[in-house]
């Protein structure tokens, strides 16, 4: 567990990015099948300030239009909704995943291909945009490429 603690305070990696005291880590999407004009895209905020701040928008030229979404059930029925904003608390994280929040992307303009990559912009309320490189990867796809420091900073998240 230290060692991922370490390597999360290290420098950005490659398709990682940084504005201001935040660091967006490993944005992935799953591949579409066939003429399918939506999918979903997903990430990891980590927030190495002590303030909050809040994902307020999202926006791919590979999409007619990008939303933040998220899962809710009701009744017994699990339905997508639009969000806001995301809020991402002062020293903490928020992850974007399968069944949970996420960027919806609609009016999908070609279909996206496994070992692709696209470009999209995060606005956020106090740091302000930055731009990420996401990669396309299966259409089975539960999480992105370094699944194994995702799931230890979960368990990390969970532990604050």
């Amino acid at each position: 567990m230290c060692l991922v603690l370490v390597f999360r305070a290290g420098p950005v990696l490659a398709h990682d990015a940084k504005v201001g005291d935040l660091v967006i880590v490993e944005p992935w999407a799953r591949a579409t099948i066939g003429q399918v004009k939506t999918g979903a895209a997903y990430l990891t905020v980590i927030n190495h300030g002590a303030a909050g701040d809040r994902l307020l928008a999202v926006s791919t030229p590979v999409a007619a239009k990008a939303q933040l979404h998220t899962h809710i059930m009701d009744e017994d029925v699990m339905k997508m909704r639009p969000l806001e904003a995301i809020e991402i608390e002062a020293k903490s994280s928020m992850t974007l995943e399968p069944g949970g929040g996420h960027v919806m992307l609609m009016g999908v303009h070609h279909p996206l291909k496994e070992g692709d990559a696209f470009p999209m912009t995060l606005t956020f309320e106090t740091a302000g945009s930055v731009e990420v490189e996401v990669d396309v990867l299966g259409i089975a796809a539960m999480h992105g490429i370094g699944s194994h420091e995702q799931d230890s900073h979960e368990s990390d998240k969970s532990a604050d």
